[in-house]
């Protein structure tokens, strides 16, 4: 009978982060999350420990230049699938993600572009349809969008319904004016330390969510981690505890 082959590791960006264990304790705590929990999932444990000067976007590292159609210029993009491109482009302060397909799509970037004073010869000269015209609109947003901050590229998009969201660091999350709004954060005493932790996920009036707020209990998610994530049979478990590895 085949053996079960078990995946790769998890990689960092995978795994969420999660408050300390209390001094003493010896053990760590795992936990699953991904991108689109960012703020549930993913803030004030790191802002414990250090990361105010780590690169929110060292996971990206794998990402290439893609050519092709719309949307797959010489930003970074994560993946290269056939689903419609998700540019990350640098700004002033930081990152935001650019999706141009979508919405008024080229058109509503090419106008944003022209009242800006960013539009080149070259862009304004080529049609939607010209095999250089994706690079061209790229490169034309890139040299734009360096020139503002995120909270700037992400309003001024707004107002004009294009599909443009920046990349949040810690301290941003820490600072959102929605998060603060609905008391997102919870200042909670663990271990002699007083700790801001995630609350609930969502504020609702007529039906309130309970839990959230306290700190993740030491080791509480390892088994899972190990068997889920890192793939590891309950045979292979048991062998590298007994050997000491884990």
């Amino acid at each position: 009978m085949a053996q079960r082959r078990p995946r790769p590791p998890a990689g960092p960006h995978q795994l969420r982060p999660v408050l300390p264990a209390r001094r003493g304790r010896g053990r760590g705590a795992h936990a699953r999350g991904g991108p689109a929990r960012q703020a549930h999932r993913a803030g004030p444990a790191r802002r414990r420990v250090g990361a105010a000067g780590d690169d929110p976007l060292a996971h990206e590292r794998g990402a290439r230049p893609v050519h092709g159609r719309l949307g797959r210029g010489p930003g970074l993009l994560r993946g290269a699938g056939p689903r419609p491109a998700l540019q990350l482009y640098a700004c002033r302060d930081g990152h935001v993600l650019a999706t141009v397909p979508f919405g008024p799509g080229p058109e509503g970037y090419l106008a944003w572009l022209r009242d800006e004073g960013h539009l080149t010869p070259g862009l304004e000269a080529s049609a939607d349809g010209d095999p250089g015209f994706p690079e061209l609109l790229a490169g034309a947003l890139a040299a734009y969008f360096r020139t503002e901050t995120k909270a700037t590229l992400t309003r001024k998009a707004l107002e004009r319904r294009l599909m443009v969201a920046p990349v949040n660091t810690v301290a941003d999350l820490m600072d959102d004016e929605q998060l603060a709004g609905r008391d997102y954060f919870r200042t909670v005493r663990a271990g002699g330390e007083t700790l801001r932790v995630p609350g609930t996920w969502a504020r609702l009036s007529a039906t309130p969510l309970a839990g959230g707020g306290h700190v993740a209990e030491a080791g509480a998610d390892n088994e899972t981690v190990w068997r889920d994530e890192a793939g590891l049979s309950a045979l292979e478990l048991r062998r590298h505890r007994d050997e000491g590895v884990i």
